[in-house]
This record gives C-alpha cells, structure tokens and sequence, in this order.
C-alpha cells in the first residue's frame, strides 16, 4: 500500500444507549472524533436500533465518524422488543418501536393509542405480580407478525393466572402501527379484577 493508502478493516462495537435518545437522533448526522490509522464502512449494531457509520481517515492518527440513525429492526426484532416492553411496562422501548400514530385493540373494541397500552401496561405491573408470557408461537409476514402466547401472573390473592391469546401486528417503515389482540373474555375474568382493584 502507498503511503497514504488505507486497508478497510472489520470492526464491531457494542454500545449501551438510551432508546429516547435514538428515537429523537432519528435521520440527524452526528460526528464525533476518534482515533484510528485506517478509512473503513461499517454498520454498528445497537439493540434494538441499528445504525450506519463511515469513517474517512484524515490523517494518520485522527479520523472522523459519521454516524447516520435510523430503525432498521426486522419484524421479528420488532415483535420481541414490543412483547418485552409490555411484559415489563418498558415506556421508553415501546415508544421506540411503536408508531407516534400506533393503536391497539382488543377484541375488535375501541382504539387505544400508544400512550394509553403505556398506562395500562405500568398499571398491570403494579397490580399484579411476576407478570410475563409463556408458550410464544410467534408467525413473521412481510407487513407485521402474529404471536400466541399465555399471558401469566401471579394475582393479588396468591393464585396463579394463565390465559391464552393471540396478537396480530402491523408493520410500515419499520414502526409498529398497529396490534390487535384476541382472546376469551371469559378466562380474563381474574385479571381484570386484580386491575380494579
């Protein structure tokens, strides 16, 4: 190689971000300085959002990064990362990946915005305990995903709660718009009046 001549080389980094944070980074260009003897592409991977950078040497110890946000999650990652965030009343990780514009239902009842599932979210983890799902059959399509699972918890009286359901979600540029949630009513009988208090 010339003097001046750089080999691209691989490189992976990991780094821990607030995904509020991303979310209000989103299509800015960021630089910062750092230090490398090489110009190289490469993609840094942040879960759950990915990120693109290009590095232009501009001397032999200093270069500049340029990085490009940008959600770039797949169906599947959006899927998991919605179903994380609802189990675990995550606000932050739900409106990442949710639509400013998102809505969700039950049982074909009346819309509910995201700040609303948010609520109902933190006030589910507030009146029962260990609150997750068991059993996840999840289906990718090119527009969303469907998932099954059990919905299970432990209710304020010290018995167990466990009811099946089934979630369909819409995708378009990589935010979720839309989950419609389907389940019998009658099983949800426990829950609801843990949520009532």
């Amino acid at each position: 190689m010339g003097e001046n001549e750089c080999r691209a080389l691989p490189v992976h980094l990991v780094v821990d971000v607030d995904a509020v944070a991303i979310k209000q980074s989103h299509s800015r260009v960021t630089q910062v300085s750092a230090r490398s003897q090489c110009s190289a592409d490469l993609t840094l991977r942040l879960l759950p959002i990915s990120l693109t950078a290009s590095i232009a040497a501009q001397d032999d110890n200093h270069f500049h990064l340029r990085l490009v946000w940008g959600a770039t999650m797949d169906n599947e990652q959006l899927c998991e990362a919605f179903f994380t965030g609802t189990a675990n009343a995550d606000a932050n990780l739900l409106r990442n990946v949710c639509s400013s514009a998102f809505t969700g239902s039950q049982n074909d009842g009346p819309a509910m915005p995201l700040e609303a599932l948010i609520k109902f979210s933190a006030i589910t983890a507030g009146a029962v305990n260990n609150f997750h799902y068991e059993n996840v059959l999840r289906g990718i399509t090119p527009d969303g995903f469907v998932e099954e699972h059990d919905v299970c918890c432990d209710l304020p009286d010290g018995s167990e709660f466990r009811m099946r359901l089934c979630c369909v979600g819409s995708v378009s540029e990589g935010e979720i718009t839309s989950v419609r949630e389907y389940f019998d009513s009658r099983g949800a009988s426990g829950l609801l009046k843990a949520l009532a208090g």
